[in-house]
């Protein structure tokens, strides 16, 4: 048996998960990994490049995990197309862990469930997404495991090249290049998408940019491993509500395992199409790092995730200090200046590409709340240690 709940390295247990947390739990089933996938300092693709060293030999059972809560809207889509797949069927178990969904999720999956024998709910009554992987991997039967996103769609050779990459790579843990989508056909929605899929927005996050061949790296969009990597590696820390991906990859890293991006793996995510989500997910995407850090036994902040509350910071402190001395405002100036030189740059390119010139007026406002956001997250996180200290204190 895997050691799901036991956090490597720190003698924790998910059952110490912070009550300032407990809140943001249902919402986290659905913006856990998003928050978690703007970390650029680390996710390029560096070192030697990987060799094929076996052959395949034959098709391994296989489990296939989909965290979800109120997905009514992309569930049906997630798992058809998993149901498509080219892999035998045969060899194929489709677990569903849901946090007692209360929209009509659990109607369609009791459906699917009904006429698809691969398919096997799995409840989730703490309605949090590492709690959601863990149970997945207790009940998992396969000798493979594959973690999937409710939110997204799957090309019928997901699966099937995923596993063949795992097997005659002899890597430890593989994943693909993911596809931001517009949630729907609006404007906002195709622009916070197009966001997601620019170096501006993600740096170099290769799963959202691509690479033009197997690479190895340290953090991959969701995990295809054996079995076996939990009873060595563990579980999913239950107290990172957000970002637990991000941390189990690093721990893997830390314990020398082999993780590869390949660039002809894809999946199809859905990108946020409202603002007030999206503004929510910029800030705990910026938390995410810092907040896991005070949990890892591996550092999970990088310089590049210092640039976007080192820019707020350096904004809102020139133009406050303009006040008592007028030069700050110019140094303001120039920054913004600086800022709005790139974004323009990135808005060109994206409304070229797209042959819409309203991207040329709406992107540059995207990328500066984006980061803005994405720092005030930050920001809130360095401070959230101090002000539980001064409060216990007080």
């Amino acid at each position: 048996m895997p050691a799901p709940f036991t956090f490597a390295g720190c003698g924790m247990t998910g059952n110490t998960m912070q009550a300032t947390h407990i809140m943001d739990a249902v919402d986290a089933m659905h913006t856990a990994d998003d928050a978690d996938a703007f970390n650029p300092g680390d996710h390029s693709a560096a070192g030697p490049v990987p060799r094929q060293v076996r052959a395949y030999s034959g098709d391994p059972t296989a489990t296939v995990i989909i965290p979800c809560f109120n997905e009514e809207r992309f569930i049906e889509r997630c798992l058809m197309s998993v149901l498509a797949t080219e892999y035998p069927l045969d060899k194929l178990e489709i677990l569903v862990i849901d946090g007692m969904s209360t929209d009509n999720t659990r109607e369609i999956l009791a459906r699917l469930a009904a006429s698809h024998p691969q398919i096997r709910v799995v409840d989730n009554p703490r309605r949090i997404k590492p709690v959601a992987l863990n149970l997945g991997i207790e009940e998992a039967k396969g000798e493979i495991v594959i973690r999937l996103d409710a939110h997204a769609s799957y090309p019928p050779n997901y699966i099937s090249r995923l596993i063949w990459y795992l097997i005659c790579y002899d890597v430890d843990n593989v994943g693909g290049v993911r596809r931001n989508l517009p949630a729907s056909q609006s404007f906002t929605a195709r622009t916070l998408a197009r966001l997601l899929t620019h170096w501006f927005g993600v740096g170099d996050a290769k799963h959202y940019t691509g690479v033009p061949r197997p690479s190895y790296t340290n953090i991959v969009f969701l995990f295809c491993v054996r079995r076996a990597l939990f009873d060595e590696v563990g579980g999913f820390h239950e107290a990172l509500i957000r970002g637990q991906d991000r941390e189990f990859n690093l721990r893997m890293a830390s314990l020398g395992k082999r993780m590869m991006l390949v660039p002809d793996v894809t999946s199809d995510y859905y990108a946020r199409d409202s603002l007030a989500k999206f503004a929510g997910w910029a800030i705990e995407g910026g938390a995410t790092p810092f907040r896991i850090n005070r949990y890892a036994s591996v550092q999970t902040v990088s310089f590049r995730n210092l640039i976007p509350p080192a820019f707020v910071v350096a904004l809102a402190g020139t133009a406050l200090l303009g006040f008592v001395q007028p030069i700050f405002w110019w140094l303001a100036a120039l920054i913004l200046a600086a800022y709005a030189s790139v974004a323009v740059y990135s808005a060109a390119q994206i409304a070229l590409r797209e042959k819409d010139v309203r991207f040329l007026f709406a992107m540059p406002v995207a990328f500066f709340a984006w980061h803005v956001f994405y720092g005030l997250g930050a920001l809130k996180a360095i401070v959230e240690p101090m002000l539980g200290a001064r409060s216990k204190s007080a």
